[in-house]
């Protein structure tokens, strides 16, 4: 996968973690079919099965709540109701490339 799409935005890591998972199940489908060329892979990275609000990606941030809410669609936030769930694999990337 690119780093970045058509425009020019970065592949949320989500997506990334998604990949590795469908290239692992695939190799395992293949495997099991009997294909001999299969190569290895190491175990595929599993999904949050969790979100967090966005009170606890403002503490995580360091935002306020309110900055944690207008950030929430770059974070691949999906509204819940009037709240915000947010994927905690992308907060923590997300701060952790955001200078200091």
């Amino acid at each position: 996968m690119a780093s970045t799409r058509r425009d020019g935005l970065p592949v949320p890591d989500r997506l990334r973690v998604l990949e590795t998972i469908l290239c692992a199940e695939a190799r395992r489908v293949m495997a099991d079919l009997g294909c001999s060329d299969v190569p290895s892979s190491p175990a595929p990275p599993s999904l949050p099965l969790t979100t967090w609000t966005t009170k606890e990606a403002a503490t995580v941030l360091g935002v306020s709540e309110r900055r944690a809410r207008a950030l929430a669609p770059r974070l691949g936030g999906q509204r819940a109701g009037w709240s915000w769930q947010l994927d905690p694999v992308a907060v923590v990337a997300y701060a952790e490339r955001r200078p200091a």
